[in-house]
């Protein structure tokens, strides 16, 4: 079984463990762009991927989510909103449509937890650097560079102004399959390997070569269960969802979930 994940440290370590544990189902990893996952999940390249939690609120009759893990944090160094004048000056937002995600999540931040409505300023197809200097009071960045790099200008970390509106971790993504593939064994597979990987944060924290506040966010801001927490935090975003105007009604999660193996009737729930 093909499992797409995004090419980025935060989810890669939720697989890191690939190569030393034997699962249900044999899962062969490939690395690609977050922006990349849900597109070779639904065009059938791969069978599982971690895809952005706005995919399946957005749409449901596609995918399917797996209980157990997710990728959620209190803080997260690779979204920052860069502020050139402070928060008192913001008209305009740089950012590139391609991460609708986290343009969404700096439209509720800013106007939930400051009073900001700015105008955002879509820059499709600008690298980092171009949206680092674009003409406009703010930027939104997003990659592994913006996290091994010190701005002049003041950052605001996407992830814990998401915690300082709603008090939960935000949940960035899931793992999800195609409506109707999902099975008992793939959960499992998914489940155990980011399990082990878990089990084995410290080792892989180590090896990576990275500054203190990283190691420390790799340590302790990283979070893969996906727990009451991390449910709660999505209540709250799905609520959002409908007051920003980006689905017509509160979207359920189109969560799988797997058959009782105890009673063996039709009573269902998710393995947490």
């Amino acid at each position: 079984m093909q499992l797409a994940i995004w090419d980025y440290p935060p989810a890669e370590f939720m697989v890191s463990a690939r190569d030393d544990i034997e699962t249900p189902i044999t899962l062969r990893v490939a690395r690609a762009d977050m922006r990349q996952c849900a597109d070779l999940l639904t065009g059938g390249q791969v069978d599982v991927a971690l895809v952005p939690t706005l995919v399946p609120l957005t749409n449901p009759k596609a995918v399917d989510v797996l209980p157990a893990v997710a990728l959620s944090t209190w803080a997260y160094p690779y979204a920052k909103i860069l502020l050139r004048h402070g928060l008192g000056q913001i008209r305009h937002i740089a950012y590139d449509p391609a991460y609708p995600q986290e343009a969404l999540l700096a439209r509720i931040v800013l106007k939930e937890h400051y009073g900001i409505v700015p105008e955002f300023i879509a820059l499709e197809g600008a690298s980092i650097a171009e949206i680092t200097a674009a003409d406009t009071d703010a930027r939104l960045v997003i990659g592994t560079e913006v996290a091994t790099r010190s701005y002049e200008d003041l950052a605001l970390d996407l992830g814990q102004e998401w915690f300082e509106h709603a008090k939960y971790p935000m949940v960035w993504g899931v793992f999800a399959m195609r409506k109707g593939t999902a099975s008992p064994d793939a959960v499992r597979s998914v489940r155990d390997l980011v399990k082990a990987s878990a089990e084995r944060r410290s080792l892989w924290v180590q090896s990576q070569e990275t500054s203190p506040a990283l190691h420390e966010f790799y340590q302790d801001g990283l979070r893969v269960r996906f727990d009451d927490l991390a449910i709660a935090s999505l209540t709250e975003f799905r609520q959002h969802l409908f007051y920003y105007d980006v689905v017509d009604d509160v979207p359920e999660l189109p969560l799988y979930f797997l058959p009782d193996e105890e009673e063996q009737d039709t009573d269902r729930r998710p393995l947490l």
